[in-house]
């Protein structure tokens, strides 16, 4: 490609450009794709900056364009020339009806449909620059770059990009508001993304890019998109649904569950129906990367279902989560933090929600203290808007003189140092995805009490758990009282943990990377 064009005129990196000039820089973005030639470019430069005439040149070229798409033809890039021109990537009938429209019309009257949908920026965040991503797997970490949370999928996608960014072809991003367009992350968003837990830098807290450039709209091409988190926002799904239709870019999705659909009575008022939403995009992607055989058989079992509408069957695998401590380090201070906890402690970690079962868990540990049995209860999780009643329960016992902790924000060194800490730990879902902190304990080696069946029942094989039902109290019960008062037996379960071969985050992201590139008949 030639490199003629000037940049984009006095702009700042998140600042809005006149957007026919954003237009044209799209255009040479796209040049190579969409086969325009490097005349028609440079006529498109020279009437603007000699005419003043944005309007005139940027339609010329949008002609030019798409007479070059008629003749190589496919939807990839009516995608693509869609995409560039109005800043944001299209919905799935808005490739139709461009198509339908230059099966009739021809490329003055189609520029000018065009150009009506591109006078105004789409966002507040529209850099009139574009990356067009051809040779990189395109990784959506909206969630996880923009917040300083470390939830159980934010800790697999930072646990992934530390080790795929150095030495792999990817490209994190987030996306535009509204949720139109991907764009590269600035250095702070990256840190959060890729560097997790490390101490940032006071300049990159300002909204610069990662890059040193400029920010730059993200338009993947004929590459692969793979969506590593759970995006919930109406319009990017649709978005990412005309993008797995029609870019020519394969979507892999790393499948976490289907909860908010098979147990929707777990979760929150109106997840159910945005998830649902989600799944109208996983239908269209081309793998379903699930991170538990539990999970596997989910999509699975729901991906059948797309064969009533005529549609390929993504392909499911299963790529299981590691069993690895979390990671190590911080200050002496966190560590006086936990260490000095009572040595007969009893640790519950995951966030505060319905299906987590915490009820029962403080119904069980309550049992156990009438009992005269001592001993210390530590939950580690993060409370949602839903669990009410289980903070007022946990209040209840407190008020009463219950040896019991509730910690919603701890480092991951705190987290590793309470699993050591811990004489047992419980963890009773009655509907997850993988179970996280079942890996984790006995990573630790510390055993676990855990549902008996599905993911945690996975995680648990091999040794180190008792499996009880999570809908029996008093089995939790027995099983908590069996691990505070033998010995003999805790003693063989933290063998059991110690001598368990280890899956690390290392296996996990370079098996995860195999699935996500592309089969050799795939390259083009």
């Amino acid at each position: 490609m030639s490199s003629w064009l000037p940049p984009p005129r006095g702009t700042q990196d998140l600042a809005i450009p006149p957007a026919l000039e954003a237009v044209q820089h799209r255009l040479h973005a796209a040049a190579e794709p969409l086969g325009l030639s490097n005349d028609a470019l440079r006529t498109a430069y020279r009437r603007s900056a000699e005419h003043d005439d944005l309007t005139a040149a940027t339609a010329d070229l949008l002609e030019h364009a798409i007479s070059c798409v008629q003749r190589l033809g496919g939807l990839d890039r009516l995608w693509l020339l869609l995409a560039v021109t109005h800043g944001q990537y299209p919905l799935p009938d808005e490739v139709q009806r461009l198509r339908r429209r230059l099966e009739l019309d021809d490329g003055l009257a189609g520029s000018r449909f065009l150009l009506s949908s591109a006078q105004s920026p789409v966002s507040d965040f529209s850099p009139m620059t574009a990356t067009i991503v051809r040779d990189q797997v395109v990784v959506d970490t909206g969630h996880t770059a923009g917040w300083d949370l470390n939830t159980g999928i934010q800790r697999v996608v930072r646990e992934v990009l530390r080790r795929w960014a150095p030495e792999r072809p990817v490209l994190p991003v987030a996306w535009t508001r509204p949720q139109s367009c991907a764009r590269t992350l600035t250095a702070a968003e990256l840190h959060r993304a890729a560097r997790w837990g490390v101490q940032l830098d006071a300049e990159a807290t300002i909204a610069k890019p990662a890059s040193g450039g400029s920010l730059q709209l993200v338009f993947p091409w004929r590459t692969t998109y793979l969506l590593a988190e759970v995006p919930l926002e109406p319009e990017r799904l649709r978005r990412l649904s005309a993008l797995a239709r029609y870019s020519g870019s394969r979507v892999v999705v790393v499948g976490y569950d289907l909860i908010p659909i098979t147990n929707a009575a777990t979760v929150g008022p109106g997840l159910a129906s945005s998830f649902a939403q989600y799944l109208s995009t996983v239908k269209h992607s081309a793998k379903v990367v699930a991170i538990s055989e539990t999970a596997a058989a989910e999509f699975r079992g729901f991906t059948r279902a797309f064969s009533a509408q005529g549609l390929r069957l993504p392909e499911v695998v299963t790529c299981q989560l590691p069993a690895e401590p979390p990671p190590a380090g911080g200050s002496g201070a966190d560590k006086q933090a936990v260490v000095t906890v009572d040595a007969r402690m009893v640790l519950s970690v995951g966030s505060i929600e319905v299906r987590k079962n915490h009820l029962a868990l403080l119904q069980a540990a309550e049992l156990l203290w009438r009992e005269g049995l001592a001993f210390r209860l530590q939950l580690i999780g993060k409370v949602s808007l839903e669990s009410a009643d289980v903070v007022d329960r946990i209040a209840e016992l407190r008020d009463a003189g219950r040896d019991l902790e509730l910690r919603s924000d701890v480092s991951d060194t705190e987290l590793r140092l309470a699993y050591e800490a811990a004489r047992l730990s419980v963890f009773v879902s009655t509907h997850e995805g993988y179970g996280l902190p079942v890996a984790e304990s006995i990573a630790c080696g510390t055993p676990v009490v855990t549902t008996r069946y599905g993911s945690t029942a996975e995680a648990a094989r091999g040794g180190g758990a008792v499996l009880v039902d999570p809908h029996d109290d008093d089995a939790i019960a027995d099983a908590m009282r069996t691990l505070l008062t033998r010995d003999d037996l805790h003693g063989e379960l933290v063998q059991q943990c110690r001598t368990r071969a280890p899956r690390t985050w290392d296996d996990y992201a370079a098996e995860l990377w195999d699935h996500v590139l592309p089969p050799p008949r795939e390259i083009a």
